[in-house]
Parts: C-alpha cells; structure tokens; sequence
C-alpha cells in the first residue's frame, strides 16, 4: 500500500478513536425505556454521609451526552439518587431469551417503591410498543378458562390450542394452583446444545412457538372477556407489552403517581415515510401486508402505544411530563449533531425535573433532633423487628424469658446455643412483645454486638448503651466520660439507681463477637448481681473465645440462668419449614415432605432448615424426590447453594462478589457493590464475552438478580447513615473464605481493589482496565494492499489511541472517595498505620483494618503476550505499580490521565486492550462509519 493511503488509514482510525464517544446508543435514542430510581427512605431519613459531594450522577444519551445532577444543584447534601436501567448492559437477545427477568423486574420496581422516599420512576416513551409478554405463571381458573374457551371456539386461530397443554403444566405447590411455563430446554433440548446449527434451529422453533402461544392466550383472553368470565383487567395482562407492565407497576400502582412519576416522550414526526428503512423496526413496530406487499406500521400496537401514554398524561403532573418533536435523520436517525439541541433540551429537561422532585420531597423527610443518639438505638431496632418476623418455633424458651423479666430475679440470664439455632431470632421476638406485656414502665435497649461500628469494641457499646438510658430516663447525656474506666463505673451506677417505677431491660445479642479492646472478653463491665428492676439477657455461641465458660464462672454463677437451644425436634423442624415455604406462597406434596423430613432427622438445625426452604420453594408437585441427595451438613448445603449460584450466574462474578461482602467489614451496600464489580476486570471480561455496551460497567441488574437468591441469608447493616449488607450467619463468611479466598493472590487482589475503591483512587481519574488484545478486522481490498510493517505501526497507534480514548470512557459516579471519614470507624483506625507514606498506597489488611505501606517502585519484565490477530509474538514490559490486580499506574510512567499520553523510554505496551467491535464496515470494500473501542 503506498504511503499516502497507509496515511489516510491511519487519518480515519485516529477521527473514529476520538470520536467513539459519539457514537454511543443508549436508552435516550430509541424505542421506548423506563428507569426505576432506586432511594431508599431509611438512607434518607438517616442521611448519607456522602450524599454528591464528590461525584455526579450520569447516564449516558445518544450522542455522547451525559445527565449529571451535582451536590450544588440540590438543596440537601445528605441525599443520594441512583437511577437505574434494569435492560442497560444486557444483551437484546438475553432480554427476551429469559424467562425469569420479566419477572424480576417487576419484583424491583415494587421493591423499589417499598422503600423509597421520593421519585420511583421514569418513563421514556417513543414510537414502539414493545414485545407483548408470555406469561410464565397463569393461575389455574384463568388458563381452564382460557383453555376452554379455545376448544369452544374452533377454526384457523384457534387450531393451534393444544400446543398450550404442552408448555404449561400444573403446580399444586403454590399454595392457590398455577399453570407454570416450562423451561425451554427442558421441551427443546437443543436451544443448549453446543452444536451451533442444532441451537439456531432450536432458537428459531422456540421463538416461533413463543409468538404462537402469546397469540392463543391473547385470542383466549378476548373470548372471555366477551363471554364475562373475566374482568378487562385480567384480559389486559394477557394483551400488554411488557414496558406497559413495567409502567402500569411503576407509575400507575405507585402511592402518588404525580409527584413520585417523570414521563419522557419523543415522537419522529416523519417516521411513516422511513418504513421502508431497515431501522425503522427499531422506533415502531412494522409489518408485512400481503394484499398490498407492503409493509406499514402496526396500527394495533400504535394505539395501545397512544391509549397508555395518554393515561400516563392524566395521571402524571403536567410540571412531570414533557413531549418532543424531532424529524428522521439520515443514517443515524437522531443524530448527534443534527439533533444537539433536542439531546440537550432533552438532558436539562430530564435533570431538573428530577432535581425539582427530589427537592420536593427531602423537604418533607423528617429531621433527627439527636442524630447521634437516635441513629445507633434505630439501626438496631430494625433489625430486631426483621429477625422477629422469622420466629415460629422456641415457645417454650419465649416462655422462659417472659417469667425472667417479670419476677424478681436478680441477675442476668444467659442463651447459648450453637450458630444457626435461632439465638437471635429468640431475643428479637421477646423484644418486640415487650411493649404489650409491661406497657410504658419499661425501658428495652437492644443491641446486636458487631452489627454497626459503635457495637463492635465495649468502649463504643458502653458509651451507647449509657446515652440511651440516660436520655429514656430524660437526663442530662452531653458528658459520658470519655476514659473506659468511667465508662464502666458510669453503667455500673446508671443500673443500680434506676427508678424504682421503671423497668430496665437490656437485650445483648452476640457477645462473642465483642472486640478484645480493654479486656472486654474479661468481663469485668457486666455486673452479676442486679437490682430487680433491671434485666439483662445475653446471647453467645458456646465456643467462640470461651464467653461461655468466662460468664459460668465468673459473672453468673446460677446454673439456672442459662438456656441451651438445642436441636428441634422433628416436628418443629417441619413446622419451620411450612413457615418459611408459606411466606412464598408456597408448599410441599406429602411424599415431598417425608423426603425432608428424613433430612431434618439428620440435621435439626434452624439454618440448615432454612437452606433446604430454599431448595424447597422451587419445586413443582410433578417434581419426585428419588434421585435427591440432601447436604450432608450446614456447610456443605452452603456450598451447594454457592455451586447454583456460580452456575446461573457466572462462577467470577459469584467468586468476586462474596469476597468482596468478606472483605469489607461492615459490608456493601447496592451502589457500592456495583462500582467494585465494575473495577473489576476479571467480573467485567466474564460478562462481556461478546455484547459490550458504550460505557464498560457492570450491568445494574447482575448484583440486584444475585442479591435476590442470597437475600434471606443477607441482614442489613446501618452505619453513619447508609445501608450495607452482610451475612447473618459467620458460617457463610467462614464458606467463602475457605471456597474462595484460600489464594493469597486473590485475597491481595480483593483488598486491594476494595482499597483503592474506598481512597478514591480512580474517582476524578478513571480505571484502565486490563485484557488481552483481540483486533478483529473484516478483510477489504483496501486493507489486503497493507504490507506487514505498515499494519505493525497501525496497531501500535491504534492501541495508543484506543488507550487515551479509555480514560473518558469510565466513571465511577459519587461513590469512590466517600468513604474517608464516613466508614471507617475508630476501631479500623486503631489499627494502626505503618510508618512513612511514600507515595503509598491504601490496602486492606488481613486483621480487619487498613495500613498504608509503600509501593514497589520496580521495573518488571511483564510476561509476553500473543495477539491473535497473526502478527505474531509481541515483548511486552510493565512497571509494577505494587498492586497485583495491575490496574494502577506509576505514576512517573508518562501516563497523563484524560490528556493523552507521554512517551519516556521504551513503549509502555503494558496495557492489555480488547479492540471487540470494528462495526458498519466494508460497505463497497471501505471502512464504512465507524469504529467501536469497548473499554
């Protein structure tokens, strides 16, 4: 090729690198989308630490625009938004290719109105309709009807009837009977074949028996309708798309649709005289007319389109709801420079209106007068009415710790029972009955040592349970000694001068899990002998740091006063597992039951119970139980569930996911748990296979779907204001650590990406990301002339480019550099610090707390890596930046952030890049339009 084409190519890949951010397509460009804002109200009345202070929410628009709603633009600081688009990320195929995620979607939006303060959702509406749905679940009276009514009416449409009795069948399990959808591969066994011809053929037989069966149950649906057997709102649910579901749930069903609702919508005024384009099905739904053989618009869908976007009109403010007009352009169709001033106008539009409506709404939360006190006393009253709700068996010991508090006993008294036996719940539901035995006259503090910062170290406990008596008994609380020895004569004393009208009952979960600062484990601060107006009740595990033996011998020496939980009996295990299936909706068949009743002989414990209610909840009535071998123990039904986990969901997201849950102390919250996975190059490259979305972030939907399987395992945790989660069992912890974390290389890694996270370190600079490069390029005529040397030095711009490129191409929003000052608490920073900073950076320690040490300033040969693309074997160097997940940078590499790069010394090739998509190519043997770098 001679020199001045070999120019022109690199011309156009260094127009296309630079312009990628152009050509990103997102939710803002076609069809019709809605967003659920996820705020949840306990965050909000609690107030975030962080709120924006420091970042930006963002989502990206057609034409590289971006929504950002900073910490200036709202009226309180303590608030934090997250705007999620559960089909963001997600290939097209998958979305319609599940089942289950209609479903789980719906469960979101609900979940997430339940807990919401302020607005719930946005509709963004254009010109498409949407897919109608297949119900997975119909209930038996409806689809007998269905069914009947298909037999009824005979002829063309209806012909086709019986291929319903072959897909669905019935499921007495639920406890009002259900006709439930079968998995695909279990009817078309194929559609999970590795042979790519048979699973194209299976694909294609499913879609064409998907679209028949939404047809007959349409066509069902209106014949009962019309003969009265159903009401319009069931034929409904048979004839909508599934965005009018989502909207109907989001907009219509929400507690005040006009202030809690946005709706969006964008019409291409000219779109009829584009039918003929290949986008047109993009933006509305066409169709093929055999008499005219031409295609033209679905006039059925339209006005269902119209019929529901007027609705929405009436039931959302007119200040909530704005339309816009835009004419068809070209190729792109809304185009990046011909439509700025709609993307722009659409951006602000969408931006105010949410900050106008978040404003509104913090205006009316609340306002904590004592923050401090109320804050630590509500975290774990919360948890104590969520433990009460799981208590269905111990009668008899509830029945025991009622006659302790209302007798004239003068000394503590003590549950110990192994972990998983129901301690928790025990105490939770005492305490929640309190009231309505002793009225107003007692005084119940309750605390689940370990669960928030301030219940971790007696120091932090004993300063809280002192505040918290202190202002019950509304005195003065503005001076609690701040010396561990007064601390304890200060409790010693508010116990023995309790008013004689008062009770004082103190409830303390765990105390196992206490910290071994000042000697706590001794002791000395929990008194043995106690007035008779004051109870405590402890709880703890019989082996961990010998509590148990401490408190027999030296603290309460009354062999009467300790409980023992032991194993169920069979009938109580039975019992727990009918609770826990009857909270699903669910139950089990006889033969079903004896099955685990079998188990349960074997294990009587409460958490194995619960797993196995796990298992058991998915079971149909035509399931058998021949061939089932039930875990051999708790731990062993905790690693079959992680097996089922690792195999829906991918084994290095599962993996990543619990480590990081371990890994951090306090735990995660949503947010914080999607911007880690998204640091995470081995979770990102395990998702994007083949589908890479403009902006490299893990999909909103992957945490929320895992988190949904593990929920009933997972507590909340409320520290300074925000929500985390972590297990409720340490066994969970104690399965992870041992699956998982056993390679030291990951635990580093884990640590060390969580540290970086929590310092902020790619919070202004954004993280390049590591892989291998794969260059994928369709052969034309005009890159065949292109000798080996010419096409040498083009990959190695393109890499370069393709690298600058990558740093406007990731962000991490607000969460990055909250945490300093908001989540770490004294005891992480009593750890101590290594001496000397030195560049350093932050890691998180084995011992549970942080360290900062030195970074490795070596040059290190990188290992050499092949490219697949046939040029051969390519020496590639790195400078180890100290961090073994090689993320970071040195930072005197010649590295500038988001304004090029600066070349000292040998080449840095020390990226590795994934050049994935070269897309709208070789149109007449020519680069066509543009060229896509996923990073």
């Amino acid at each position: 090729m001679n020199t001045l084409a070999f120019v022109v190519v690199l011309a156009v890949l260094v127009t296309l690198a630079t312009a990628n951010s152009y050509n990103q397509r997102s939710w803002g460009s076609q069809g019709s989308k809605s967003l659920g804002s996820r705020w949840n109200s306990r965050q909000l009345n609690n107030g975030w630490n962080s709120g924006w202070n420091s970042g930006r929410l963002s989502g990206g628009l057609n034409g590289g625009y971006r929504i950002s709603i900073g910490s200036e633009q709202c009226s309180d600081d303590n608030i934090q938004i997250k705007i999620v688009d559960l089909d963001w990320g997600l290939p097209t195929d998958s979305l319609h290719a599940d089942q289950s995620l209609t479903d789980f979607k719906l469960r979101e939006i609900r979940r997430c109105q339940r807990y919401t303060a302020g607005p719930t959702f946005v509709a963004i509406i254009g010109q498409r309709y949407g897919n109608k749905v297949l119900q997975t679940s119909i209930p038996a009276e409806e689809y007998d009807l269905i069914r009947m009514v298909l037999h009824k009416h005979k002829g063309r449409e209806t012909r086709a009837a019986p291929i319903l009795d072959k897909w669905y069948i019935k499921d007495n399990n639920s406890i009002a009977p259900v006709f439930v959808l079968q998995d695909v591969a279990s009817v078309i066994p194929d559609i999970i074949s590795n042979d790519k011809e048979k699973q194209k053929k299976a694909d294609q037989e499913w879609k064409e028996t998907e679209t028949e069966m939404k047809r007959l149950l349409n066509k069902g649906a209106e014949f009962c309708y019309l003969e009265g057997l159903i009401d319009s709102d069931t034929k409904q649910k048979y004839t909508m798309s599934e965005f009018e579901n989502q909207t109907q749930i989001g907009i219509e069903e929400s507690s005040c649709p006009s202030s809690l609702g946005v709706v969006l919508l964008r019409r291409i005024v000219d779109l009829t005289n584009y039918i003929d384009d290949p986008k047109a099905p993009i933006f509305t739904e066409i169709l093929y007319n055999d008499k005219t053989e031409e295609y033209e618009t679905d006039t059925v869908s339209s006005h269902l389109l119209s019929k529901m976007a007027n609705r929405l009109r009436n039931l959302v403010s007119e200040n909530n709801t704005t339309s816009f007009d835009v004419l068809w352009r070209y190729d792109d169709v809304i185009s990046p420079e011909l439509h700025k001033d709609y993307l722009k106008s659409f951006c602000d539009n969408f931006k105010n209106k949410l900050i106008t409506l978040i404003d509104n709404e913090a205006s009316k939360l609340p306002v904590d007068v004592e923050p401090e006190i109320c804050e630590e006393a509500l975290s774990h009253l919360m948890r104590c009415r969520d433990l009460a709700d799981d208590f269905c068996v111990r009668a008899e010991e509830l029945v025991a710790l009622q006659n302790y508090l209302q007798n004239n006993y003068n000394h503590p008294i003590v549950i110990h029972g192994a972990s998983g036996s129901g301690k928790s719940t025990l105490i939770s539901k005492l305490c929640v009955e309190i009231p309505e035995v002793f009225n107003k006259n007692a005084i119940t503090v309750v605390r689940y040592v370990g669960y928030t910062s301030r219940s971790s170290d007696i120091k932090q406990l004993l300063s809280s349970l002192c505040t918290q008596i202190l202002v019950a008994l509304g005195k003065e609380n503005n001076e609690i000694p701040k010396d561990f020895k007064d601390q304890q004569n200060l409790f010693h004393n508010l116990l023995k001068n309790i008013p004689d009208d008062k009770l004082l009952i103190l409830l303390l979960d765990g105390i196992e899990q206490i910290s071994k600062d000042y000697n706590a484990h001794l002791l000395s601060w929990l008194p043995g002998q106690l007035p008779t107006n004051v109870k405590i009740i402890l709880t703890t595990d019989p082996v961990s740091n010998k509590i148990l033996e401490k408190l027999k011998k030296d603290v309460v020496t009354n062999e009467s006063s300790f409980i023992e939980l032991r194993d169920l009996d069979l009938e109580s295990c039975v019992l727990t597992l009918d609770f826990f299936l009857f909270r699903y909706g669910r139950k089990l068949t006889d033969q079903q039951k004896m099955t685990f009743q079998s188990a349960f002989s074997k294990h009587p414990c409460l958490l194995y119970i619960s797993l196995c209610a796990e298992k058991a909840r998915h079971l149909k009535s035509t399931e058998t139980m021949e061939n089932v071998i039930f875990p051999e123990n708790t731990v062993d039904a905790i690693n079959r569930l992680f097996d089922e986990l690792e195999t829906d969901h991918g084994t290095t997201l599962v993996s990543r996911a619990m480590c990081y849950l371990v890994a951090s102390m306090t735990g995660l919250g949503d947010l914080e748990m999607e911007d880690v996975l998204s640091m995470d190059d081995d979770v990102l490259n395990s998702i994007y296979v083949t589908h890479h979305p403009p902006t490299r972030r893990i999909p909103f939907i992957k945490w929320l779907r895992l988190k949904e399987v593990i929920n009933r395992f997972l507590l909340e945790r409320v520290t300074n204001g925000v929500t985390f989660y972590y297990w409720r069992h340490d066994q969970f912890a104690d399965v992870i650590r041992e699956r998982y974390m056993k390679d030291e290389s990951i635990v580093k890694t884990v640590h060390s990406l969580l540290a970086d996270y929590f310092l902020g370190t790619w919070a202004i600079n954004p993280n390049p990301f590591r892989q291998l490069l794969f260059l994928y390029i369709l052969t034309t005529p005009f890159l065949q002339t292109m000798n080996t040397l010419a096409f040498v030095v083009m990959i190695a711009v393109l890499v370069t480019l393709a690298t600058a490129n990558s740093y406007n191409q990731r962000s991490w929003g607000s969460q990055g550099s909250r945490v300093l000052g908001s989540r770490w608490n004294s005891r992480q920073l009593s750890n101590g610090w290594n001496s000397g900073w030195n560049g350093g950076r932050l890691s998180r320690g084995l011992n549970g707390g942080y360290r900062r040490h030195k970074r490795a300033a070596t040059y290190d040969p990188y290992r050499s890596s092949h490219l697949d693309s046939g040029l051969g074997r390519f020496d590639r160097w790195g400078i180890d930046s100290g961090r073994r997940s090689n993320l970071g940078w040195r930072s005197n590499s010649g590295w500038r952030s988001n304004s090029g790069l600066s070349l000292r010394g040998r080449f840095p090739v020390y990226i590795r890049l994934n050049i994935i998509s070269i897309s709208r190519i070789a149109q007449n043997g020519e680069i066509y339009k543009t060229v896509h770098f996923i990073f």
